[in-house]
């Protein structure tokens, strides 16, 4: 949260264009309502990032996200709590999907030719950076209206987090 909150609210120690002060210049991004679903895309240098890239991004996505930690919002307003559920990768001119399945508990895979079952995150993750699958989209659902999912939201959590403790080992 903290990478996306320094890229929604950059440096406010700018010089101004018009007087070059550093005290005029204010630029905040501010969240009125709440989205349902919040999307980020992704642009990338090059449309062949390299394995380590590719496992840097997916190691930082966080499985859970407060839009207050990221944008500035209304005083006193409800910070609702989101949830990641999957993205849209590019591989070799076309798209592919990975989204978590609330009911299964597990990953499901889209592509043109077949849909398929990943046991965990690390099976995922395994499977972008050898097929070097390049997020495009990544899909954070808000869970406020969702309270009856709370046991398949933690055990996203848990294999997202494993991954995290994964690569912070073998640094």
């Amino acid at each position: 949260a903290e990478i996306l909150r320094k890229l929604c609210q950059p440096d406010e120690g700018r010089n101004c264009g018009e007087c070059n002060s550093r005290k005029t210049l204010l630029r905040e991004r501010w969240l009125t309502r709440c989205p349902k679903t919040f999307i980020l895309s992704l642009v990338w240098p090059s449309s062949n990032p390299s394995r380590d890239q590719l496992w840097s991004l997916l190691s930082m996505i966080q499985p859970e996200l407060r839009m207050d930690e990221i944008f500035r919002v209304e005083p006193g307003a409800q910070s609702d709590l989101y949830s990641f559920h999957g993205m849209i990768c590019y591989c070799g001119m076309h798209y592919v999907a990975l989204f978590w399945c609330p009911a299964r508990k597990k990953w499901i895979f889209f592509d043109d030719m077949c849909v398929k079952e990943k046991e965990d995150w690390t099976a995922v993750v395994n499977l972008m950076t050898a097929g070097q699958y390049v997020p495009t989209l990544i899909f954070y659902e808000n869970m406020s209206e969702e309270p009856a999912l709370s046991e398949s939201i933690e055990e996203l959590t848990r294999q997202v987090d494993a991954l995290e403790y994964q690569s912070c080992a073998l640094m």
